[in-house]
């Protein structure tokens, strides 16, 4: 067999001076490529001669200690192997396996294990050099094993590899394969001195290694305009106004409210619920003009005709008051009769009672509705997104993957529910009754945002491709359970596909862009990608840029910092609306997720 030794360093029969030559460089290539070489005439030695290999007995769960081999335990370049072992004769017997070994191929497998050491502490130099120790905390192994792929060294954890980490030099050589656990073990303790130039950790955890400036996925800012919480996006989406006016983003959005905070905001919700049973019951009677007999009875009918002509005088109100915004507006509306309004306009909603009026009568407040309806949308045109259910999505303000998240409908309901965990920092938004649906079932989409900073100079990165998500049940409006309206993948696996869901979603819940896009093809009538790359892409960058627009005075900006965004897109009929969450799973739970991660 033919040794190979790293070329521009010094052997003796036991071991290998490892003080390179000041003249010779190595690249990772070639360094890896003698690994390789090494390896594989190691593992020939003992398949040859097996009882050499002394494998930690981890099944037993006892860790045998090195016989007698003194190792230097250094993570610098000049650690040594000295192998002392008392030899009677030029041959040792192993017990434990009955065979006779020359001492001389003992000590050839110590020279291959020395040659292995140097190289492992020569590739770790050049990482060092090049800036390319990473350390990731907990998961992630997509972009674990991208890191690693591209030349990367990982500097892991202790807690992680505790119960390699007591194992010697030797050991872990003898047992280290391409990526296995004896091999992350070994290159994390030559590495422990050197410091991470990537660095992905949790939020919660201390900034490390700050003098090496490393890459760090972590944008630190503010919690009140930290987008990646509930109640960061909403006040983002208040201040977005501001910009608006400036004409320098357009962020679409549902109306929300912070209820945790005080009774004026409270009072704020009450009005804008208040309102919107207005407009509902509005635009039930439009959407029901066809059969207009089934909204009136000048004899029987059971509901006053007063009860429209309150919503009417609601919505000249909110046109009023819109245009007014700063001057203090009286409403003509007794406190005392929005309960009984409320009361008598469910009733025609969802009780199908007929207003007690003509039809002479019904058809005059029908035509003021609609020329009202046009005033008031052309200044809240998202207004277009409400139906007339009156429907409110309530959501606890630092909460992820849909949990604790219900969509209510009665005010009473509402109240008791945000106010019995005031911890919760509750907040409640809008819910459009108005989505965009696919084959009858409720989809999201979810795409991936990059924020860099550098040179003091905040980037956005909006990665191309992307995924949809469906619901596993047929969208209704009338089905409040979180199956019906949450697409989170967290929460849809937890149920079963509806035997009345149409045929052509996916059994997995999950389409591709292309497919995606193979849908819209067949929606639009010259069949081309229009939509998406006229409308829909365009509109994710504009909304983008104005969530980050509205974040960027509270945010530090230190350089070589970035931030890995999950966006859920909630596509509207003619818009979208955006989440926001930091650090998003990348685990691959359908084939689409799959070739997504391998991105």
């Amino acid at each position: 067999m033919t040794t190979r030794l790293l070329n521009g360093y010094r052997t003796n029969n036991f071991g290998m001076d490892s003080s390179p030559k000041s003249n010779h460089k190595f690249s990772e290539d070639s360094i890896q490529n003698l690994l390789n070489e090494i390896a594989a005439d190691l593992n020939h030695l003992h398949e040859k001669y097996p009882m050499l290999k002394e494998t930690p007995r981890e099944r037993t769960g006892n860790i045998s200690s090195p016989k007698k081999v003194k190792l230097s335990a250094s993570a610098s370049a000049n650690t040594n192997i000295d192998v002392k072992t008392k030899r009677k004769s030029k041959k040792f017997k192993n017990k434990s396996m009955g065979h006779l070994v020359p001492v001389a191929i003992n000590v050839e497998r110590d020279a291959y294990l020395s040659q292995l050491l140097n190289l492992y502490q020569t590739r770790c130099m050049v990482a060092n050099k090049n800036r390319k120790i990473f350390t990731i905390s907990n998961g992630y192994d997509a972009l674990r094993d991208a890191l690693l792929q591209r030349g990367w060294v990982e500097k892991v954890h202790p807690t992680a590899i505790a119960k390699y980490s007591m194992f010697s030099y030797k050991q872990l050589l003898q047992c280290a394969e391409r990526g296995n656990e004896y091999e992350r073990t070994l290159m994390s303790k030559i590495v422990e001195k050197y410091p991470a130039y990537f660095v992905w950790q949790v939020r919660t955890r201390e900034m490390v290694f700050p003098e090496a400036a490393p890459y760090r996925n972590r944008i630190r800012s503010r919690r009140r305009l930290r987008f990646t919480s509930k109640i960061g996006l909403t006040n983002c989406a208040e201040m977005e106004t501001w910009y608006r006016r400036d004409n320098d983003t357009i962020l679409n959005y549902p109306r929300i409210h912070k209820l945790h905070q005080d009774y004026k905001e409270w009072n704020y919700f009450l009005k804008d619920y208040r309102q919107t049973q207005c407009r509902s019951l509005l635009t039930y009677i439009l959407n029901n003009v066809k059969n207009a007999s089934n909204l009136y009875d000048n004899i029987n009918g059971t509901v006053p005709s007063t009860t429209l002509d309150f919503a009417l005088i609601s919505l000249k109100e909110e046109i009023r008051q819109f245009e007014r915004l700063h001057d203090d507006f009286k409403s003509e509306l007794d406190e005392n009769d929005w309960e009984v309004f409320l009361n008598y306009s469910n009733k025609i909603i969802h009780y199908k009672m007929k207003l007690k009026m003509n039809s002479r009568e019904l058809f005059e407040r029908i035509r003021i509705a609609k020329m009202l309806f046009k005033q008031l949308l052309k200044k809240k045109p998202n207004l277009r997104w409400d139906g007339y259910h009156n429907l409110w999505i309530v959501k606890p303000g630092n909460s992820s993957r849909g949990i604790g998240i219900y969509v209510l409908q009665d005010l009473e309901s509402i109240y008791e529910f945000t106010k019995k965990d005031l911890v919760l920092n509750y907040i409640v938004q809008k819910y459009i009754e108005r989505p965009l649906i696919i084959y009858g079932s409720k989809f999201d989409i979810r795409m991936y945002m990059l924020l860099t900073i550098n040179d003091k100079c905040l980037s956005v990165w909006l990665y191309h491709d992307c995924y949809l998500r469906f619901s596993t049940q047929e969208f209704s409006l009338t089905d409040l359970r979180e199956e019906v309206h949450l697409t989170n993948n967290s929460v849809q696996k937890r149920y079963k596909i509806d035997e009345r869901r149409d045929e052509r979603l996916p059994t997995q819940n999950m389409w591709s862009l292309h497919q995606f896009k193979s849908y819209l093809r067949s929606i639009e009538v010259n069949g081309s990608d229009s939509i998406w790359e006229n409308r829909v892409f365009p509109g994710f960058v504009k909304n983008l840029t104005g969530i980050v627009n509205t974040s960027v005075e509270d945010i530090e900006f230190v350089n070589n910092s970035f931030e890995l965004y999950g966006l859920l897109v909630y596509a509207l009929a003619s818009d979208f609306h955006f989440d926001e969450n930091s650090a998003p799973d990348l685990l691959t739970s359908t084939m689409v997720t799959k070739i997504f991660a391998q991105v």
